[in-house]
C-alpha cells in the first residue's frame, strides 16, 4: 500500500479546510438560496467565533450572492451551445471546440445529446460558484448502451484522494435513497483507481446502510454483485474547483467578503425594523389605568385609534421607539455595500453592462474581472475535457453508438481524444466596433491583394471564408456582369 502516497496526500485529506466542507457547503447555498439568516444561531456557530453577535433578526435584504454565482454561470459555460460540437461547419458556441481530429466532433455531439449538456452544463458551473467544488462524473450504463457524463452535488462525496495532478484516484459518493417500498436508505458506492487497491483495473464497490449490497442494476458475469471491476484504469470523476487554493477541495470566490455581507444585511435588517416602529410604533401610557384603552384598527392600513375611558387630565401617550440617526445609518450602510461591490467587481461590471457600455470601455474599467473569469473557465474547460476523453473512450471500446466508431481505451494515449475548448469572448461587442473590425479585416485583404496574394487566399485567411462564401460572391459578380451587359 506503499505505493498509494505518491497520489494522494493525506495533509489535505485530513485538514481542517477538508473536515470543515460540508458545513461550509451548507452555509454557501444558503447564501445563494438567501435562507442563510433563517437560522442564525447555526450560522453564527459554523462561520464565527463563540461569544460573536449579530441582529437577531436579521434578514438577506442586501444579500448580492445569488447575483453574483449568476454572473458566472452566465460567463463561464453559458450562452448558446452549438449541439453539433463543430461539426460540418463551425458555428458561434459557449463551448468551441477545438481539434485536429474531426471524428471527434460528433462523438462530443453525441455525448452532449445523451448527457443533456445544453441543460446540465450551467448546474455544473451553478455548483462550482455557489459551492467552491462541482463534479463530473462519467456513467457507464452497458444496459442503456450509452456513456453520459452526470453532474453531482458536491456534499455527496464524503471522501476522495487525487494525484498531484488533481485528478481523482479514489472516490466516496454517499446518498440518501428509498427502496420500492418507499423506506429510506444510505446509499454508497467507492470507486478505486487500481493503484489504491494494488488491482489491475478500476473497482466499484457498493453498500447500503453502510454494508455490502448488490443492486439489480450492478451486474457482472449475469448475476448482480456488491463489488465489480472495469476494463479500464482510470476513475470516471472528475472534480471542478472553482478556485484552487492547494488544500484540494475548492474555495468559494466571495469567502473573504462573508463578514461583511453578514454586516450589511444585519444593519439594513435594523434599519427596516426601525422604520416599521416608526410607521407603526408602540405606546407607553401614562396617566392611565390598565384596562381604560381600547384601539380601533380594524381597516388595515389606516391609523389605529386610541379610546380612553374617563381620561385623568394629565393622561399621555408616547411613541416607543428609538431615536436614531437614520441618514448617518443610511451612509454607513451604503459604505458596506460600496466595500462589498469592491471585492466582488462582477457585480459592478454585470451593473455597466446594462447600462450600454461598449465592449471596449468595459475591457479597460473591468480588467481585472476578465481575468478572473479566464481563470475560473481555465479550471471548467480542462475538467470538462477529461471527462469527454474518459466517456468518449468507455463508449468506443463498448461500442455504444456508430458516432464514436474508431476511438477505444487506448485513444488517449495515441493522442486520438486530444481536444481543447477555444477562447469566447466575454464583454458585449457594439455594432459600431464589429464594423470597425470588419474595415480593419478589408483593408488587411486590399493590402495583401495589392501585395500578390490572390484574392480567394486572401479572404480564406483573414476573412474566414469558406467555399460557399467565395462560390456567393461569384455569383453576384456574374449577375452583376449580366445586369450591366444588358444595359
Amino acid at each position: 500500500m506503499a505505493a498509494i502516497k505518491a497520489f494522494w496526500n493525506p495533509s489535505l485529506t485530513n485538514s481542517a479546510y477538508a473536515s470543515n466542507r460540508q458545513k461550509r457547503y451548507a452555509m454557501a447555498w444558503g447564501f445563494y438560496s438567501n435562507t442563510i439568516y433563517d437560522d442564525l444561531s447555526a450560522h453564527m456557530a459554523a462561520t464565527y467565533p463563540t461569544g460573536s453577535q449579530l441582529y437577531r433578526y436579521t434578514k438577506g435584504l442586501r444579500n448580492p450572492v445569488a447575483a453574483w454565482v449568476e454572473f458566472y454561470v452566465t460567463n463561464v459555460w453559458g450562452g448558446t451551445l452549438d449541439v453539433e460540437a463543430g461539426a460540418g461547419k463551425e458555428k458561434p458556441s459557449a463551448l468551441p471546440i477545438l481539434t485536429e481530429n474531426d471524428a471527434l466532433r460528433p462523438a462530443i455531439a453525441k455525448l452532449w445529446q445523451w448527457s443533456n449538456w445544453n441543460s446540465k452544463r450551467n448546474l455544473a458551473t451553478l455548483y462550482s460558484t455557489a459551492m467552491g467544488d462541482t463534479f463530473i462524473v462519467v456513467v457507464d450504463s452497458p444496459r442503456a448502451k450509452k456513456a453520459y457524463m452526470q453532474v453531482r452535488r458536491p456534499s455527496e462525496f464524503t471522501d476522495l484522494e487525487w494525484d498531484d495532478f488533481g485528478h481523482v484516484k479514489r472516490a466516496v459518493i454517499e446518498d440518501k435513497a428509498e427502496d420500492e417500498r418507499g423506506v429510506g436508505y444510505d446509499y454508497k458506492q467507492v470507486i478505486e483507481h487500481p493503484a489504491v487497491w494494488d488491482g489491475p483495473t478500476t473497482r466499484y464497490s457498493t453498500y447500503k446502510d453502510g454494508r455490502p449490497f448488490a443492486y439489480p442494476e450492478n451486474v457482472q458475469d449475469g448475476q448482480a454483485t456488491w463489488q465489480w471491476q472495469v476494463p479500464y484504469d482510470f476513475v470516471p470523476v472528475v472534480h471542478i474547483p472553482f478556485k484552487d487554493i492547494g488544500e484540494g477541495w475548492g474555495a468559494l470566490g466571495y469567502a473573504a467578503t462573508v463578514h461583511k455581507i453578514d454586516a450589511a444585511n444585519a444593519l439594513a435588517s435594523l434599519l427596516h425594523a426601525q422604520v416599521g416602529k416608526t410607521v407603526n410604533p408602540a405606546y407607553v401610557a401614562y396617566g392611565v389605568q390598565a384596562g381604560n384603552v381600547t384601539m380601533d384598527s380594524t381597516q388595515q392600513d389606516e391609523i389605529p385609534i386610541l379610546y380612553i375611558n374617563k381620561p385623568p387630565s394629565e393622561a399621555r401617550f408616547e411613541p416607543l421607539v428609538s431615536q436614531i440617526d437614520l441618514t448617518g445609518a443610511l451612509a454607513l450602510l451604503d459604505s458596506q455595500l460600496a466595500d462589498i461591490a469592491r471585492d466582488l467587481p462582477e457585480l459592478r461590471m454585470s451593473e455597466a453592462m446594462r447600462s450600454g457600455l461598449s465592449g471596449e470601455a468595459l475591457g479597460r474599467a473591468f480588467s481585472d474581472v476578465a481575468a478572473r473569469v479566464e481563470a475560473v473557465r481555465a479550471n471548467h474547460d480542462s475538467g470538462l475535457v477529461r471527462a469527454q476523453q474518459m466517456a468518449i473512450a468507455i463508449a468506443g471500446a463498448s461500442g455504444y453508438d456508430p458516432a464514436f466508431r474508431g476511438f477505444d481505451l487506448n485513444s488517449y494515449a495515441s493522442g486520438r481524444l486530444d481536444h481543447g475548448i477555444g477562447d469566447r469572448s466575454i464583454l458585449p461587442t457594439s455594432n459600431a466596433e464589429e464594423l470597425d473590425a470588419q474595415g480593419k479585416q478589408w483593408t488587411q485583404v486590399q493590402q495583401a491583394v495589392t501585395a500578390g496574394l490572390p484574392l480567394g487566399t486572401a479572404l480564406r485567411e483573414i476573412m474566414g471564408w469558406e467555399a460557399a462564401d467565395m462560390a456567393a460572391m461569384q455569383a453576384d459578380q456574374q449577375a452583376a456582369f449580366l445586369v450591366d451587359n444588358e444595359q
